[in-house]
């Protein structure tokens, strides 16, 4: 079992901006366009907010 705490809710602009990126359709053109959003909104809020997620171990 891991003795880490919950990092607790991210920010609002972070949590509304992956909620913004959720509600992308994809298209025939780009079938991806939400993984897409929901990556790059992740990573920014990664960015933004690190103590929000978990350490990666090398």
């Amino acid at each position: 079992m891991s003795d880490q705490k919950p990092q607790g809710t991210l920010p609002n602009t972070a949590a509304e901006a992956l909620k913004k990126a959720a509600q992308v359709k994809p298209s025939a053109a780009d079938p991806m366009a939400r993984i897409k959003a929901v990556e790059r909104a992740t990573e920014i809020a990664r960015r933004l907010y690190p103590d929000h997620f978990k350490k990666e171990e090398a």
